[in-house]
């Protein structure tokens, strides 16, 4: 109730819906972000929350399920770009050479 606090984050194993929406509440009432990070559920079942989301990797790459969101309808499959993933490469050459290299910003992410 100070609102000293702009982000409450949690990670339980089990939450009830009451819980949930308890937490909402009172995360909307302090003008407070509430990142709530849980065990899966069964499909089809959501939390009471303002966006409900899943993250998993197929075979190619991370991909986010929107279950929920106020607003705007349920998405799936929404694929996360790791196309810029730093190269080892240069950290391997300081390795091997055990020495100072110039490095430019665009060689890390060759």
């Amino acid at each position: 109730r100070s609102q000293a606090c702009s982000v409450v984050m949690t990670w339980v194993s089990n939450i009830t819906h009451k819980q949930a929406r308890g937490l909402q509440v009172a995360a909307a009432q302090h003008q407070t972000l509430l990142i709530l990070y849980r065990a899966a559920l069964p499909q089809h079942q959501v939390m009471p929350m303002n966006v409900d989301l899943s993250m998993q990797c197929n075979d190619i790459q991370p991909v986010i399920h929107i279950h929920k969101q106020v607003g705007g309808w349920a998405r799936h499959n929404i694929p996360i770009n790791l196309g810029h993933i730093p190269s080892n490469h240069i950290i391997t050459q300081l390795m091997q050479k055990g020495r100072e290299l110039t490095i430019q910003p665009l060689d890390l992410v060759r």
